[in-house]
């Protein structure tokens, strides 16, 4: 028996039979719309406009793959189709009277690849469209052969039922929590404030204990380079530099280090002070404020950054009003059983 695997990997459909090279879709879906661009080579596309509804049909939980011939119907508009009344949700086809209806249609092609932007409408529509009707199909033929009734088929149903029951709720949650409003918030508060724009080039010196950190003070207040002094003392990176850590943001270091730094005068030295990495003694060159970032560039991040601290509230409330119960793993050997058998 011919086994055949299809993975779904960034929009690319690998169909692969044991002992047999894969086969690639991708390439298919790109040839086509580059010869979309050129009037010269229609009839070639014509030749491609087959292999492309197949690729289409692999998409749909791998039920568009076909051993043998099968007839190519002739397309028909929408508004030939049986069923056609108009409305919101319209009937786009019947399978032995079940209906098929435009929200499928909608739903299969917003799970379409990128390369399908570059295909005709109609063509993709109704690559869909038969795919869908092919699909009705498949279901009927397992529903009537007992697959319902399999355990395996009942737990997958519940697995996948749960996947799309969280990811709805998550999607209404941060439609109604997250707004424009709270990602400018956000941007002013990280971009826009004035501690955020400052970044002060520090010079240090680390070491081990206050009286090494005082002498270090002294032979720099009687004429010694700071950078010499840091590459003979200095227990940090930034000693082979000469101390020189380049220009630091407030939240880019230490808050013993930050607290100083940005409390001195441009070219000043500190006296020591200490952290839990040991004693410090920094000199201050500058501060310069930083341009701050377009919102654009940071939108996305801002609003990821967003929905997590939400999704993580949610979650912390949700996990606080429920009773979960953890039971032991089973031992390893019936564990790994489990897992090869679920494969």
């Amino acid at each position: 028996m011919c086994r055949v695997r299809v993975n779904f990997h960034a929009g690319l459909i690998r169909v692969q039979a044991r002992g047999k090279m894969p086969l690639e879709c991708g390439s298919t879906w790109r040839k086509v719309r580059d010869m979309l661009k050129n009037d010269n080579k229609i009839n070639e596309l014509q030749s491609f406009i087959v292999t492309a509804m197949i690729c289409v049909g692999a998409l749909f939980l791998g039920t568009g793959i076909y051993f043998g011939v099968r007839e190519i119907e002739q397309p028909r508009l929408a508004t030939q189709l049986p069923g056609f009344r108009g409305g919101n949700d319209l009937v786009i086809a019947r399978v032995n009277g079940q209906e098929i209806r435009l929200s499928d249609v909608v739903m299969a092609r917003s799970e379409l690849p990128p390369e399908a932007a570059g295909l005709p409408d109609a063509l993709v529509l109704e690559a869909v469209i038969n795919e869908l009707i092919d699909r009705r199909l498949f279901a009927e033929a397992g529903w009537k052969a007992g697959l319902m009734r399999d355990g395996v088929m009942q737990g997958r149903l519940r697995f996948e039922q749960e996947k799309l029951l969280r990811d709805q709720y998550i999607a209404g949650m941060v439609e109604t929590t997250i707004s424009q409003r709270d990602i400018k918030q956000l941007y002013e508060a990280r971009y826009l404030n004035e501690d955020q724009l400052r970044e002060a080039h520090l010079w240090q010196i680390l070491v081990r204990t206050r009286e090494e950190a005082e002498e270090v003070l002294q032979r720099y207040q009687d004429g010694e380079l700071f950078e010499d002094l840091a590459r003979q003392y200095s227990l940090d990176s930034f000693a082979v530099v000469g101390g020189d850590m380049g220009y630091q943001s407030v939240d880019a270091l230490l808050p013993e280090v930050s607290d100083r730094a940005f409390s001195m005068a441009e070219n000043e030295v500190s006296l020591p002070f200490t952290s839990r990495f040991g004693w410090h003694v920094i000199w201050l060159e500058d501060v310069r404020h930083r341009k701050p970032p377009a919102l654009i560039t940071v939108h996305n991040e801002l609003k990821h950054e967003l929905i997590e601290d939400a999704l993580y509230r949610d979650l912390a409330k949700l996990r606080a009003g429920a009773r979960i119960e953890r039971v032991d793993l089973p031992h390893k050997a019936e564990l790994d059983r489990a897992l090869v058998a679920s494969q």
